[in-house]
């Protein structure tokens, strides 16, 4: 590509829509989660903190993995797509779990959260 070309504009915005996923959960973990469950669940705000520092330590030791598995798999439709394509409805479930966890959970709830967090 020439250094006078530019990008076409729909392709510059199906490369940012790859970003929504991220963005929205980033800002969910980073400013509302702890104030839900500490706030409208009434859950420890100092628990909450600890269990997305346990998922979040979990997560470092789970990537890799991942990553390892990613980069050994060989399809037709190449090594990362199935893990992209498979991975948006349990994580859509995950999402929807963790923002309406079970009433009855107790004292339950901090590994729950641990759990969905992961």
């Amino acid at each position: 590509m020439k250094q006078d070309q530019h990008l076409p504009l729909r392709l510059k915005v199906f490369h940012g829509f790859g970003s929504i996923a991220y963005g929205v959960k980033d800002n969910g973990f980073s400013t509302f989660l702890l104030l839900f469950y500490n706030q409208v669940l009434g859950m420890d705000a100092g628990l909450v903190s600890a269990a997305l520092m346990l998922a979040l330590f979990i997560d470092a030791f789970a990537d890799p993995i991942i990553g390892y598995l990613s980069d050994r798999t060989y399809t037709r439709f190449g090594r990362r797509l199935p893990w992209l394509y498979a991975a948006p409805i349990p994580l859509a479930l995950a999402w929807i779990a963790m923002w309406s966890p079970p009433e009855g959970m107790g004292g339950y709830i901090f590994l729950y959260l641990v759990v969905i967090a992961i």
